[in-house]
């Protein structure tokens, strides 16, 4: 039978006629440096001598940092290795070495590239080495052993192919971490927004104001500002994977539930009068009433209908009113008033009596709503490009290599 030919589902244009991807073992294109520890008298914190690189804290993000010092080196890694961390706290992770020189710990090895490979090309292919031995190693293990790395069976095309499968890689990267720290930095004025245009504890009048408001805020019930119902007990029997609509429940309205690729349960309905009262047409605050209580996500889907055991509310200062159960002093109440060892229940009662401060006039709470609204959706957006960067270069990573 013949061989497979070694070659990636996706190629520069330059390489689609050229030679096949080598097929080598790991150990034959890098020479693994293994760390070796420090006792405290060999080495210090006052900037004194070489780095001493001893394990997962030493790695933020991608690239290393500093906080201890030797003069005494013996294992050295040199500017541009790609440092694994191979046991303890972090196993798995890597960083490219920023420094000069550094000695590392035995929680690290150091991978250094020989003439057959380009160094930021190493520092991706590395990672399909590490998932490799995790696989590998059925969760068996809680390092990567010294072995397991210099006999992986890796494919690498010539240098000049690996030079610019690395440059495009690095490239995303780098547009990665800019989309990332805008995220971070909207992220971060929206938390300094919210601390100042909201009253501080044991205050009644918030540090920032738009013009033309004035007067104390007054203390209000959330009953007060929005209509809180939940939705209907829908019999399992009834769910059909060809019904008109979705049932949105607890898990729905969890944050993290969010992540999963849930398929939901469907229903068809013909009651008018059930459609009228459940149907989740227009927007509408919900709130999980089981389990992580006080969960909260806003929502308009008229072809979905709210199962029983989840709170919703509606009211003409929605915007305001979503900024209010999104902070985490609601959140905190809620868990508090929770009832149940293992499962937490909360109540549409304990919802309604939520207190907290509010403005007097209905034209502040809508402009501090639309405000952070527009707040919510840049970073909303940021998130969004974030997730399609990081998706691409996913997709290169496994087109891209053999």
């Amino acid at each position: 039978m013949k061989a497979k030919k070694l070659v990636p589902k996706r190629r520069f244009k330059e390489f689609q006629n050229t030679d096949a991807w080598e097929q080598r073992k790991y150990g034959e294109v890098i020479d693994l440096l293994s760390g070796q520890d420090f006792s405290p008298s060999e080495y210090n914190d006052k900037c004194n001598g070489i780095p001493y690189m001893t394990g997962a804290s030493c790695i933020v993000g991608k690239e290393t940092i500093v906080n201890r010092w030797t003069t005494v080196p013996r294992c050295l890694a040199e500017k541009g290795d790609v440092l694994l961390v191979c046991k303890g706290s972090g196993y798995g992770a890597i960083a490219v070495l920023a420094q000069d020189k550094a000695h590392i710990a035995r929680q690290f090895m150091a991978l250094q590239n020989l003439s057959d490979l380009d160094k930021i090309f190493n520092f991706y292919l590395i990672n399909s080495v590490i998932e490799n031995i995790k696989k590998d190693a059925r969760g068996l293990i809680a390092g990567i052993a010294r072995d397991a790395v210099i006999k992986q069976e890796i494919s690498i095309p010539s240098l000049a192919e690996q030079a610019q499968i690395g440059s495009l890689l690095k490239t995303l990267d780098d547009i990665i971490a800019v989309h990332q720290r805008k995220l971070e930095k909207s992220k971060a004025l929206k938390s300094a927004y919210l601390a100042e245009m909201f009253p501080a504890e044991g205050e009644r009048v918030p540090k920032r104001r738009f013009a033309g408001f004035t007067g104390e805020w007054k203390q209000r019930r959330l009953d007060e500002l929005a209509e809180v119902r939940t939705g209907k007990a829908f019999s399992s029997l009834d769910f059909n994977d060809d019904g008109e609509y979705l049932v949105i429940t607890n898990k729905d309205v969890n944050d993290q539930s969010q992540k999963n690729n849930r398929v939901n349960s469907k229903i068809n309905i013909t009651d008018e009068n059930i459609l009228s009262r459940y149907l989740l047409k227009g927007n509408n605050i919900l709130i999980t009433m089981d389990g992580n209580v006080g969960r909260v996500r806003k929502v308009t889907n008229e072809n979905a209908v709210l199962a029983q055991r989840v709170a919703r509310l509606n009211s003409d200062q929605l915007e305001f009113v979503y900024q209010i159960t999104r902070n985490n002093n609601f959140l905190f109440e809620m868990n508090k008033v929770s009832v149940g060892n293992i499962i937490k229940h909360i109540s549409l009662q304990q919802i309604a009596e939520y207190s907290f401060l509010a403005p007097i006039s209905k034209e502040e709470q809508q402009a501090i709503g639309e405000f952070f609204k527009k707040l919510d959706d840049t970073i909303t957006n940021q998130q969004q490009k974030l997730e399609k960067l990081k998706a691409m270069k996913q997709a290169y990573l496994e087109e891209m290599f053999v």
